[in-house]
């Protein structure tokens, strides 16, 4: 779900995290995360990219309007 969103948050942190215990599984288990990884994100649909720049101006423009920094911090996390 991490990756169809282009945020693989679940794989970088299995790729990258420090193992604390191993029963033999990690092996495999890092190796698909790493596939996941090397694979990329799905091409987006025009429907996508033009939904995207709508977020996108419409959140740039919430910071341009931004007058508190706890709000513009909030923004740009988005």
């Amino acid at each position: 779900m991490n990756c169809k969103r282009a945020r693989p948050s679940l794989p970088r942190m299995v790729v990258e995290g420090s193992v604390l215990k191993d029963n033999g599984v990690i092996p495999e288990i890092k190796s698909e995360a790493a596939s996941l990884l090397n694979k990329g994100p799905e091409d987006w649909t025009k429907e996508t990219i033009d939904l995207k720049r709508y977020f996108i101006t419409d959140v740039l423009d919430d910071l341009i309007g931004c007058q508190d920094r706890a709000e513009g911090i909030f923004t740009l996390s988005k």
